[in-house]
């Protein structure tokens, strides 16, 4: 899937990091008995090489794994801690350009003038954004809503870039004079569900709405929209082949993942120069292959990002949940469901005195009245794969689970609700 001179650039990466000023990668290929320096040279296989974990990097202080001066550091970002492991600091600095700016194609070819974001990082940018794009960023406060809106309102915008959760919260605050004005909505940072792009793409009328995979962590842009699947209002995602290499793994083995369509964790190599590079870095991300080449005229794999593991995935007997499916299932039976504020609850359930079975509850907001839960409950069960061959539905009949049940719950607004799984205690 990755081409010779991906691998061979991430080879370079390796050998540049393993020469280079600081003992992180060395201590960490030594305490595993790897032979690194045989890998960066060629000698042996590039998926011998150990994952990168977060746990790895939040072990060691971040004075302690810089590949560059403490003096060139302009910024120290922080994760969120979406991935379930606690906060991360990450610096950052500007003697690296932002080169991932020369690709985005989808944007230069519109001749924009002027965007807005809610994003400091993207702020930081703003002069390059000037410079390569002739774009003017527009940095916005979404913690001071009056403001922003007098300031969008005087701007008028065509672009705008933020997170989801950002966006999502801040439209019920925009004018319909500011709405009309934006002709394209950039999606980064996070998992975006599939009624949060149907909101956006509904509220945004006529505006494209792309999204880049990004994280912290890899600090820079690692992917940008199949230019193809802007057009056809699907949401899959190019990695830049100069900034990253995209592995995908199996969830459970960490066996290379080839084959289009199955759920794998997606492993990142950063391939620009950073203050800390990432070498096979595990995201704690869920994605699929769902084009190994597209035909479009970028012409490499296409990827579709799926959620976050450790909070939208869990393991039942016999196969396991991933929220994100549910979510992309219900947006196909109503258009109405307020997905991004699903909640999936699993107990267990001790049946005869002698059994233990799975019982999951959906728990959803939705504002059609016309729509029967029980009907809804049996539409999801049916539709829901639990493994490859084998539906929840199914699993019902062959005695392994309860029925799925649906719960209405309140309206969520202006919050940061993710699809998430609650396990309950037994």
């Amino acid at each position: 899937m990755n081409t010779t001179e991906n691998i061979r650039t991430a080879r370079e990466v390796l050998k540049k990091v393993l020469e280079g000023p600081c003992d992180f990668y060395r201590e960490k290929y030594t305490r595993e008995h790897v032979d690194a320096f045989a890998i960066a040279e060629g000698v042996g296989h590039w998926d011998s090489l150990p994952f990168l974990t977060r746990s790895d990097i939040q072990r060691v202080p971040f004075w302690n794994r810089l590949f560059t001066s403490a003096d060139e550091i302009d910024l120290i970002r922080v994760t969120s801690g979406t991935s379930g492991m606690g906060i991360l600091p990450v610096p950052r600095t500007q003697r690296y350009p932002r080169g991932e700016i020369f690709d985005k194609s989808y944007l230069k070819r519109k001749n924009f003038k002027r965007a807005a974001t809610f994003s400091g990082a993207q702020c930081l940018y703003a002069g390059m954004f000037r410079d390569l794009l002739g774009i003017d960023l527009l940095q916005l406060d979404p913690g001071n809503t009056p403001v922003s809106n007098a300031l969008l309102a005087e701007y008028m915008p065509e672009v705008i870039l933020g997170f989801p959760y950002t966006i999502t919260a801040m439209l019920p605050h925009l004018s319909q004079r500011v709405i009309d004005s934006i002709k394209m909505v950039i999606l980064f940072g996070e998992y975006c569900s599939p009624s949060q792009l149907q909101l956006m793409r509904k509220a945004f009328y006529g505006a494209e709405v792309v999204s880049e995979y990004a994280s912290v962590e890899s600090q820079t842009t690692l992917a940008g929209p199949c230019p193809r699947i802007i057009r056809e209002k699907k949401w899959w995602v190019h990695p830049y082949p100069r900034y990253a290499l995209f592995e995908l793994v199996h969830l459970d083995s960490g066996v290379t993942i080839t084959e289009e369509g199955i759920l794998g964790e997606l492993i990142v190599t950063v391939l620009r120069p950073t203050v800390f590079p990432l070498i096979r870095y595990k995201t704690g991300d869920s994605a699929r292959i769902v084009k190994r080449m597209c035909d479009c005229e970028i012409g490499s794999p296409a990827f579709s990002i799926d959620g976050r593991i450790h909070i939208d995935r869990l393991r039942i007997p016999r196969g396991e949940l991933h929220a994100g499916e549910i979510d992309r299932t219900l947006s196909t039976l109503n258009k109405s469901f307020a997905c991004d504020s699903l909640t999936l609850r699993y107990a267990e359930s001790l049946q005869g005195g002698k059994v233990l079975l799975p019982k999951v509850t959906a728990m959803l907001w939705w504002d059609d009245s016309k729509i029967d839960s029980h009907r809804l409950a049996s539409l999801i069960a049916e539709t829901l794969y639990v493994n490859p061959s084998m539906t929840y539905a199914d699993g019902v009949k062959k005695g392994f689970y309860l029925p799925l049940s649906v719960e209405k719950t309140e309206k969520q607004e202006g919050t940061k609700k993710r699809v998430r799984i609650i396990k309950d205690s037994v």
